[in-house]
């Protein structure tokens, strides 16, 4: 019976380092990923506003088009759909 209490008293500060490294590395994993999460969601918001800011632009230019700004719906139309077909 000493030699299992023994035993025990050894193995049990050894379980208590694996478990509190174990929950130490899933903190800093999650932190990483919570970063690396950000960073992704930095870099798409980035490319979103590109495109936004392009297809403002685009609209802008179109808009000044003589087809398009003319009160025609048949040359608008032929012109879009001829922009279309490039």
């Amino acid at each position: 019976m000493r030699l299992i209490l023994l035993v025990f008293i050894a193995i049990v500060p050894a379980l208590i380092l694996i478990l509190h490294n174990a929950k130490r590395d899933r903190e800093v994993s999650a932190e990483r990923i919570q970063v690396e999460a950000e960073r992704i969601v930095e870099i798409a918001a980035a490319r979103q506003a590109r495109f936004i800011d392009s297809a403002r632009q685009l609209l802008a230019i179109l808009a000044e088009m003589p087809e398009v700004a003319g009160r025609e719906s048949g040359s608008c139309s032929r012109f879009m759909n001829e922009l279309a077909d490039r």
